[in-house]
């Protein structure tokens, strides 16, 4: 008997207000979710959340932090700042608007 993969949606913590996590969800049909931060234990903004699917529904229950993914994300991001700033990221909006000028 083969044994059937859990189907579970990834979201990334987008931010914290007040006693509410904004969620975003990572894949391509994107979109945001509201839940209660007492929910939502142990969160912090830019967090990786993986909730395993019941059916057609989301088992918040059974959410679970991914602590590699989120540092992979971090360090990608480091990684993209390092890049900017080597090419000159600190130039002011008008500049990159207008480079002629």
């Amino acid at each position: 008997m083969a044994t059937q993969k859990k189907k579970t949606v990834t979201f990334s913590v987008d931010r914290i207000e007040g006693d509410r996590v904004i969620l975003e969800r990572d894949d391509d049909e994107g979109g945001y979710i509201e839940r209660p931060l007492a929910s939502m234990r142990g969160v912090r903004e830019g967090a990786i959340v993986r909730v395993p699917m019941v059916g057609t529904r989301l088992n918040w229950a059974g959410a679970m932090m991914d602590r590699a993914k989120a540092a992979t994300r971090a360090s990608m991001g480091g990684e993209r700042m390092a890049q900017m700033r080597e090419r000159g990221g600190r130039r002011s909006i008008a500049d990159r608007m207008y480079p002629e000028m």
